[in-house]
């Protein structure tokens, strides 16, 4: 029984021996296949230290503020025309509002100028707008002198009140891309000069098509 015994595990042995070799053999096909059209993800961090030109053209720098818009589009111009690369950027500031004083259409009759002047006032009837109709006292940029003009007024018994107007300011920033501004120090300085001894730079994303050169 011992040779019997034997053969069959001799004949187990090869078996397994044949099985793992034609497993060797075979092609094992990847799970995951990656496609020709497959767009690989890159990292913000990795688009931006791999110094390439696209990463360092999405950013801009701005030079300013400037309030005379005509200044500041008479430089932009000048380096436009010697083939600068410049853009512009308005960003536009609320300021402190200021306060109109007026009687409304309800009060304003056909001898309110008369009415007025005899109160040692002045104004003029509102022609356009949101208070068309009414009849203007004054604008103030202090609420208080508005409100005393207010009670002033109340004694003559004319619906007179306070519209709160808002006001915004706009400052104009050159923009240059920051591979332009590597490129070009002495422009830069140049720019610099010419806008203001207090000028600031700031980088941000491009906003304009100045990007570069």
């Amino acid at each position: 029984m011992k040779w019997l015994f034997f053969t069959l595990l001799i004949v187990n042995v090869g078996l397994a021996t044949f099985q793992w070799v034609k497993h060797r053999e075979h092609k094992v096909e990847p799970q995951y296949m990656e496609s020709v059209n497959a767009k690989k993800i890159v990292l913000l961090s990795d688009k931006y230290s791999s110094g390439g030109a696209a990463s360092v053209n999405q950013r801009c720098v701005v030079m300013g503020p400037i309030l005379d818009k005509e200044v500041i589009t008479e430089i932009r111009d000048k380096f436009l025309k010697e083939g600068e690369a410049l853009g512009l950027v308005t960003q536009e500031l609320e300021r402190a509002p200021s306060y109109w004083v007026y009687v409304e259409q309800k009060g304003v009759s056909e001898n309110i100028d008369a009415t007025i002047r005899e109160h040692g006032l002045e104004g003029y009837r509102i022609r356009g707008g949101e208070l068309a109709g009414g009849y203007s006292l004054g604008v103030f940029d202090n609420v208080d002198l508005a409100r005393k003009l207010v009670k002033k007024v109340k004694k003559t018994g004319l619906p007179i009140q306070i519209h709160k107007k808002k006001r915004f300011e706009s400052s104009y920033w050159l923009e240059y891309g920051v591979d332009y501004a590597a490129e070009n120090p002495v422009k830069i300085s140049e720019l610099a000069a010419l806008l203001s001894n207090d000028v600031k730079k700031r980088e941000i994303f491009c906003k304009s098509v100045a990007s570069g050169k």
